[in-house]
């Protein structure tokens, strides 16, 4: 009877998570513990929703593995938020536990019982491509909250109404919750996103003061490992003899483009105008760059017509930890569940 084969770049890549792991505690010091729950957090919150994934996303090559993640935060907070409007839970973290647990059993039976499917783990060429996916993850998640340390202070521009939202929804016991500007009212303004980074903050058992700048660096990680997902299947099924190097190297390519580039307004004032200015000796104002001005950046050399398109980089920069910012990993979901369909079906 032959033993079974071990696969030692699983190994390998467990041996190295390991290590990025530990070095956090060289990283972050005393603090360390404020990020490791936040990252247990993270790690557990997409399990009790892989079987929605696996079956939307099953021809990626991860399955839809990191999805699972945005999509359990999505449903549980969303659940959560109506159940506490309704007065029936508290805003506890004992109960934000449970909220995630009764939806990870009731997905779990459906899948089981109504569908009859049992398989809803990776087979080793999937487990690959995941440990990978949470090896990134958690380089890119260390790196950026190592940033953060050295400007974590939410004050300026709308950190520290943000700050002050969250502050807010740590202390309620139900939603809607109350106006900290305007006493005996509920509070009118456009603040899921501040409930979703609370509810995580709940989750982990954290404070608000670390998970603000937690909630931050996770959107931007997030939609980095999000995008490269995204670009990998988008070039791989683009070409069905296409090499894995090639894939991967989309992947990166789109994950840098999504969050890092943002768009094209630095190149242009850092090297294109510069070079358009010396061999056509035009008179471009390369002075008047200003990183700010990236979100009203159409229309900004002629016209008056000057649409806000916020990119993800802008409020990364400014620390900026507003709906529309963590909004961002969310897009991203609803891009891959349409690519998902398209591959799904590109045979009817």
């Amino acid at each position: 009877m032959s033993k079974p084969k071990i696969n030692k770049s699983l190994i390998y890549i467990v041996i190295l998570y390991i290590l990025v792991l530990l070095s956090s505690f060289l990283v972050l010091g005393d603090e360390t513990i404020y990020f490791l729950q936040w990252h247990v957090v993270l790690l557990g919150i997409g399990i009790p929703f892989l079987p929605i994934t696996n079956a939307i996303f099953r021809n990626f090559d991860d399955k839809g593995y990191f999805f699972s993640k945005t999509l359990g935060l999505a449903l549980s907070c969303m659940v959560f938020f109506w159940l506490s409007s309704l007065k029936i839970l508290k805003f506890t973290s004992v109960n934000c536990i449970l909220v995630v647990l009764l939806l990870g059993f009731i997905i779990f039976a459906i899948n089981k019982y109504l569908f009859n499917k049992k398989d809803i783990f990776y087979k080793v060429d999937n487990m690959q491509m995941v440990l990978l996916q949470e090896l990134a993850f958690l380089v890119i998640f260390l790196v950026l909250i190592y940033i953060k340390t050295f400007r974590p202070a939410a004050y300026g521009q709308e950190k520290f109404m943000n700050y002050g939202l969250m502050m807010n929804f740590s202390l309620t016991d139900y939603f809607p919750a109350n106006d900290f500007w305007m006493t005996g009212k509920s509070l009118n303004y456009y603040y899921i996103g501040q409930v979703i980074a609370t509810y995580l903050v709940k989750l982990s058992f954290n404070d608000v003061e670390y998970g603000f700048n937690l909630m931050i660096v996770t959107v931007q990680a997030m939609v980095s490992v999000l995008a490269f997902s995204v670009g990998y299947t988008l070039v791989k099924k683009c070409n069905k003899n296409c090499k894995k190097a090639y894939a991967v190297g989309g992947g990166c390519l789109v994950s840098i483009a999504a969050f890092y580039m943002g768009n094209f307004q630095y190149v242009l004032y850092k090297w294109i105008f510069p070079f358009l200015n010396d061999v056509f000796h035009l008179n471009m104002d390369i002075d008047a760059y200003w990183f700010a001005s990236t979100v009203r950046y159409i229309g900004s050399i002629e016209g008056e017509d000057k649409p806000i398109h916020e990119i993800p980089c802008y409020p990364s920069i400014v620390g900026d930890c507003h709906a529309h910012y963590m909004n961002a990993m969310f897009v991203m979901t609803i891009l891959a569940v349409l690519l998902a369909f398209v591959i799904n079906h590109e045979h009817k």
